[in-house]
């Protein structure tokens, strides 16, 4: 992924379909890895939203 300052400014829908794509696969590693997966499926109910909101505020 380039985290390009440039491209966080001004964020287009292709970079943020990369984004949600890039976070699920990084979901999916998670819950595979891990053997919590009910705590990690209410965690990405709780956070999937806030957490791409929050990339592009910050």
């Amino acid at each position: 992924m380039n985290h390009d300052l440039s491209t966080m400014n001004n964020p287009t829908p292709t970079i943020f379909l990369q984004l949600t794509s890039y976070y699920i696969c990084n979901i999916q590693i998670v819950m595979k890895t891990l053997p919590l997966h009910r705590f990690w499926l209410d965690i990405l109910k709780k956070t999937k939203l806030e957490a791409i909101i929050n990339w592009f505020n910050h």
